[in-house]
């Protein structure tokens, strides 16, 4: 699957879920999905959610890795996992990309690659 094609099919997720704002945009071998934030009834309550995923071609391997947000309140006792695994799932499941985590994944979000941003 092409990044580009990993973007679309996020943005689509996004609006899916219910996140407002949703686009897409690529440039050179790298692809990017956004949206939010947006205040959503789940379980737990309303709160304000976000997410994006950056899709990198590599070869002939696509590597995308999915970020989301939600804010949490002073009332949150479980925590951010609680509340943003169960988004995440939603969010891979709309997007039907069939992804797997190769064995040797890159572990640390941080890197400049997975930072990047579409310019608007």
């Amino acid at each position: 699957m092409s990044p580009d094609s990993v973007a679309a099919r996020y943005a689509r997720a996004y609006t899916t879920v219910g996140l407002s704002n949703s686009g897409w945009s690529h440039s050179a071998d790298t692809a990017w999905a956004e949206a939010g934030p947006t205040a959503l009834s789940r379980d737990g309550g309303t709160r304000t959610y976000a997410a994006r995923v950056v899709a990198i071609r590599r070869g002939d391997t696509t590597f995308f890795r999915p970020f989301q947000s939600v804010q949490l309140q002073s009332a949150d006792s479980g925590g951010k996992g609680a509340l943003a695994i169960p988004f995440c799932a939603d969010l891979s499941r709309a997007a039907m990309t069939g992804g797997t985590a190769p064995r040797d994944e890159e572990p640390d979000d941080s890197l400049p690659l997975w930072r990047r941003r579409p310019t608007r």
